[in-house]
């Protein structure tokens, strides 16, 4: 089995997770695992995709390949059949991962720097994905903000519960206030 990699660049780049249905390529979950979506892409019923949270780098993703095929090895090994599989990592490119960069000025205090990423960034994207706008950025910026904020509420509170009524230690540090 051997999966179009083109396909999936083009099938991730133009994802909606909120509703793959109606992604450009379009998706049908077919299940859910612990930290994952398992998905049948446009109209090939043969083939069944598993697409696994995002990692930091690309050496954490092939860490991640090398013990998913350990375990694969281990349950042939005992006895077990398992469907024949591939692993594809994809790295993110293109324009979201631009306006992010972009975004990110706003966070560290420099506004007056957008305009000059924005026009560097217009230089490196494909004819096929139109001009960034300092527009974009600040409209991504602001849900991004918004993102983050509530996500550290919850880890906030997350950290609480877990020190205060189940008296445990909490492992993660978090930031102090952020200044956006």
């Amino acid at each position: 089995m051997l999966v179009d990699e083109n396909l999936l660049y083009e099938f991730e780049s133009g994802l909606n997770p909120q509703d793959p249905k109606n992604s450009p390529i379009a998706a049908t979950i077919i299940g859910y695992g612990e930290i994952s979506a398992i998905f049948q892409i446009g109209d090939n019923s043969e083939v069944a995709f598993k697409r696994l949270p995002l990692f930091s780098d690309r050496p954490a993703a092939e860490k991640y390949s090398r013990h998913h095929d350990e375990y694969c090895h281990l349950l042939t090994d005992a006895g077990l059949s398992l469907p024949e599989h591939q692993t594809i990592i994809l790295e993110p490119a293109g324009r979201p991962v631009f306006i992010d960069l972009a975004a990110n000025l706003y966070k560290e205090q420099r506004p007056e720097l957008i305009p000059v990423a924005v026009d560097i960034i217009n230089v490196r994207l494909e004819a096929d994905q139109g001009p960034l706008t300092d527009e974009e950025v600040k409209k991504y910026y602001r849900q991004d903000r918004i993102i983050w904020s509530l996500y550290l509420t919850f880890r906030r509170v997350d950290r609480w519960l877990t020190t205060k009524i189940w008296g445990r230690r909490y492992e993660y540090i978090l930031p102090g206030k952020i200044q956006r």
